[in-house]
């Protein structure tokens, strides 16, 4: 009896070794499976990412009456600019040529059209502002005196000394408006296309909280003040980084709380279908060299990613 007991006990807990190995192997196999998802859903979302990235186009057109806001070292009006000026020309280039005209009839240059008709300026004109005066501009950011030339060289307006939360208030950009748009032979009632990307105040407040407040407070001034500049067709478009801590600055309850505006959608902001586009922080870009322009370009918005966010006047 006793022997068959031990014999009995030995088996038992041979059994339960290989139920302890078998317990292992499996759970081996199920985090090896596990590991295989996240590797194939990875890919599938890299995948997806590459082919919107691929579909992408600038979604901004010469004809729109374009004003930006908070500009840093202009890079990104550079980009829209020299964009809108190769996107008429490209225009200009495919337009038919007229019917023959009757010997009565004026031609073309005579009325002060060009070859296909419009106006002489094309229908659309774009403004960037910034807050600095340009003297303090250039010393922040020293690629700035390059990207004004390319925008004004392009037939865009420069306006600095322009507060985000006061437009009404800057004579200045009211003056710039009214000739562009009489240039242009656009609204001067307003823009189709306000654009401000990464507001911020470059405050630098370590408390989260109160730092997310005054961000928060920054958006809505700056809709209450946009607001009036808006033609009813048209758009504020705000780009944000996405995570920590833009995602606690609200933007989607600011717009909300505003009464006239609505979020319409928001899509994925690709810094490299602006060329030559660099984004700078607030406070300038002296340090971390590259020719004193500031970081890699793009550098701190390709990591998270950033996100445009599309926002309308209510009907």
């Amino acid at each position: 009896m006793g022997k068959r007991g031990k014999k009995g006990g030995r088996g038992g807990k041979k059994s339960l070794i290989n139920r302890a190995r078998e317990l292992r192997v499996n759970s081996m196999q199920k985090a090896a499976q596990r590991k295989r998802e996240e590797v194939r859903a990875k890919a599938k979302t890299q995948r997806k990412q590459k082919e919107e990235r691929e579909r992408a186009t600038i979604p901004y057109k010469h004809s729109d009456s374009t004003l930006l806001i908070g500009e840093g070292d202009f890079s990104f009006a550079a980009a829209l600019s020299s964009h809108f000026a190769a996107e008429k020309k490209k225009k200009q280039k495919y337009q038919k040529k007229p019917s023959k005209l009757s010997e009565n009839e004026p031609s073309s240059e005579e009325k002060g059209v060009p070859l296909g008709g419009g106006t002489l300026e094309g229908g659309g004109y774009l403004i960037a502002t910034c807050l600095d005066d340009f003297e303090t501009l250039e010393k922040k950011y020293p690629t700035a005196r390059a990207n004004l030339t390319v925008v004004r060289e392009t037939r865009g307006y420069v306006v600095d000394k322009v507060d985000c939360t006061e437009l009404k208030s800057n004579l200045n950009l009211r003056d710039t408006m009214i000739e562009g748009a009489s240039r242009h032979s656009c609204a001067v009632e307003g823009f189709s296309k306000i654009i401000f990307n990464f507001p911020h105040t470059g405050c630098g407040i370590k408390d989260t909280q109160k730092n997310n407040e005054i961000h928060r407070k920054l958006l809505e001034k700056f809709l209450a003040s946009a607001f009036p500049f808006l033609l009813p067709s048209g758009e504020i478009h705000i780009t944000l980084k996405r995570g920590q801590p833009y995602d606690s600055w609200g933007l989607p309850s600011v717009v909300r709380n505003h009464g006239g505006l609505s979020l319409k959608y928001s899509y994925t902001f690709y810094p490299e279908l602006y060329k030559g586009y660099r984004h700078r922080r607030t406070l300038g870009a002296q340090s971390n060299e590259e020719s004193k322009g500031g970081p890699e370009a793009n550098r701190d918005i390709i990591g998270k990613g950033a996100r445009t966010y599309v926002i309308v006047p209510k009907v």
